[in-house]
């Protein structure tokens, strides 16, 4: 059964990588098996990523999970498919974005915080399917004015950091 779990890849995005880790310094590899982002399934071996290969149509792209031994369970099982909805700006550019104060965006990332973390994944729909587009964004979910940065066109969070008073 496949599980989902944060995972960091050593390049710009998951198809193009060479090796993936469980830690955001990419000292340590992951384990050996499966492993799919989106549509995109690679199976690591002896710590480094074989081949892309496009996951079958299934109905249900699932966001990064790994399976130690079968690449479709890793593609289209639901491995805890629960997204966490927040509150958020349309996208604007790191000097202007904290000044945005219209949240009137609903987002979902894959954590369990309230709002995403560096490393996580956001979406732009409740099913995980639709990345976020990458640019920077703003949100108050929290309590707290941040700024987060989409990249890898995988909505993949690449900083969240204080605003200050906007």
């Amino acid at each position: 059964m496949a599980t989902r779990a944060t995972y960091y890849f050593d390049g710009f995005s998951f198809a193009t990588a060479i090796a993936l880790f469980t830690d955001q310094a990419l000292t340590t590899k992951a384990a050996d098996g499966y492993y799919s982002l989106g549509s995109i399934s690679r199976r690591q071996v002896n710590g480094f990523l074989q081949g892309a290969v496009n996951c079958p149509s299934c109905g249900d792209a699932i966001s990064l999970c790994y399976d130690v031994t079968s690449a479709s369970e890793v593609c289209c099982v639901g491995c805890g498919t629960t997204y966490t909805g927040f509150t958020s700006t349309i996208m604007g550019t790191f000097g202007s974005v904290c000044g945005n104060t219209t949240f009137d965006q609903t987002f979902y990332h894959n954590g369990s915080g309230t709002i995403p973390a560096m490393g996580e994944l956001v979406y732009q729909d409740q099913a995980g399917t639709t990345p976020l587009q990458n640019g920077w964004y703003h949100t108050n979910a929290s309590g707290t004015s941040t700024r987060y940065r989409i990249t890898n066109n995988t909505g993949f969070v690449a900083s969240v950091e204080p605003c200050g008073t906007p």
